[in-house]
């Protein structure tokens, strides 16, 4: 009974989303009729790495690149917004269209074995970009010298994969991204019995629609999923999550370009969460 509602919630939340962007298109053509004119299509096309085409997801992931030799502080993929800030990924660009990063904090503590991330692009449109996000984690479990399996080196290993697709109309200014994710967690290095038996997948998905507002490059972010509770590992339950993010613009010389201030909903528990991100 609980996941019917939970998923009603979820299309109507994705339904209002789209009704909103098709709302604000209208007016946006009414009001700046050049929006439509084939002369403005090409600039746009030829500067999707403008300020005015910058993405600020909520709760998915854009799919574009950073660019070659850029570097972020950003979340690692097969994470979501209920997971802490400290598991957020170190990225540099590779070539125009592939990433990879590592979450620092990890490599400081004892029981850690591994960790990296990549994202790939595969297609780039005028409007559409679509990419495989990837990320792997692995931690050492300590066994007592007691356990049956004392003498083996048991890891416990978390792997997701995700696609994630960015919509960036050609002659709109709106944007809109959704995303899906499979997450695995089992525990490897003693036998094929163990592994399958602690085996655990969750699948995760979300809808972001973005819209500038005020005039002056702010952007407000809305954005529904099912997302994990903890969005660390595959062991955790599934909750519905609905909320906004607001960025502000600062311009391209401030230290802290976009500063960023979210608020996540469950609507079934009543649960609040905020959310602080910038972008330097």
């Amino acid at each position: 009974m609980r996941s019917s509602i939970s998923l009603r919630v979820q299309l109507i939340a994705a339904a209002s989303l789209w009704a909103l962007a098709l709302n604000f298109e209208a007016k946006a053509s009414a009001q700046n009729p050049t929006l439509n004119s084939p002369a403005s299509s090409p600039a746009v096309i030829d500067n999707m790495d403008a300020p005015a085409r910058s993405f600020f997801p909520h709760l998915t992931y854009d799919a574009r690149a950073l660019g070659s030799w850029n570097f972020a502080i950003q979340q690692t993929p097969g994470t979501n917004l209920n997971t802490t800030i400290w598991l957020s990924s170190l990225v540099v660009g590779v070539g125009e269209r592939f990433e990879i990063g590592t979450v620092p904090l990890l490599w400081m503590t004892s029981d850690h074995d591994m960790n990296f991330s990549w994202k790939a692009e595969f297609w780039r449109g005028s409007e559409f970009t679509w990419a495989i996000l990837n990320s792997v984690m692995q931690f050492h479990l300590r066994l007592p010298p007691d356990d049956a399996f004392a003498s083996t080196t048991p890891t416990l290993r978390l792997e997701s994969s995700t696609l994630a697709t960015t919509y960036r109309p050609i002659d709109r200014e709106w944007i809109a991204s959704v995303f899906g994710t499979a997450s695995q967690t089992y525990i490897n290095g003693v036998n094929d019995l163990i592994r399958l038996y602690t085996l655990r997948t969750q699948f995760e998905h979300g809808l972001d629609v973005q819209f500038p507002v005020g005039g002056n490059g702010d952007r407000l972010t809305l954005g529904v999923g099912r997302l994990r509770e903890a969005g660390v590992t595959a062991y955790e339950g599934l909750e519905t999550r609905a909320g906004f993010t607001y960025s502000w613009d600062f311009g391209q010389t401030a230290w802290i370009q976009f500063p960023q201030l979210g608020i996540s909903l469950n609507p079934g528990t009543g649960n609040l969460r905020w959310l602080l991100n910038a972008r330097f």
